[in-house]
């Protein structure tokens, strides 16, 4: 079984911005690496060989036509947001492009499809003081700069980094004896924006 999450990765430019963002907020926590920096947009968690394969079967079907692809979308990450209960420090937006909501959807679809439980993962991840018929908590788009931070910091630097990507990649998660390591086994394109 391999940990498995769909994502976004920035440009070469945005990934020294965000790396220069962690050592100008110099807070106590851990950086994540450079090479990690994404954007998730479904966390699949472990899956088995057999529903791996269908997920990417049918990301193959959908995207095999340029009319059938994700729309192409941007997304502007300019807050600075601490995740408490995880202890994540990230930078963090809104989803303004109907593009990204329609493809948060499609996602929560395809783990529909091949099987997944979506109701009791997002029960178990809605708090406890929550009656269960509330709405599930909501997709905040961001990127993790620190782990085990505790505080969100008192002065921070202006950043707003618009990530306008051309593809979706699946990438798997692996424990190494230096950190998790995300690596991209597989990426389909966007659809290209229309001029207008």
């Amino acid at each position: 079984m391999k940990r498995l999450f769909l994502g976004i990765a920035p440009t070469q430019a945005q990934l020294t911005r965000l790396s220069t963002l962690q050592t100008e907020l110099n807070i106590d926590g851990k950086k994540v690496s450079p090479t990690n920096f994404h954007m998730t947009l479904a966390f699949l968690g472990l899956l088995d060989m057999h529903s791996q394969y269908k997920l990417q079967h049918m990301l193959d079907i959908r995207h095999s036509s340029s009319a059938h692809r994700w729309p192409a979308f941007s997304v502007t990450l300019d807050t600075l947001t601490l995740f408490r209960k995880p202890q994540v420090l990230c930078l963090s937006g809104k989803i303004e492009d109907p593009h990204l909501q329609l493809i948060i959807d499609d996602c929560r679809a395809l783990m529909l499809q091949i099987g997944m439980d979506i109701a009791a993962r997002e029960s178990s991840e809605v708090p406890k003081n929550l009656i269960p018929q509330e709405p599930p908590i909501a997709f905040i788009p961001h990127v993790s700069l620190f782990r085990k931070a505790k505080y969100l910091p008192e002065q921070s630097p202006p950043l707003s980094l618009t990530l306008t990507p051309e593809k979706v990649h699946l990438y798997v998660s692996t424990s190494t004896p230096d950190g998790v390591k995300y690596q991209i086994l597989q990426s389909w394109p966007l659809s290209k924006r229309s001029s207008q």
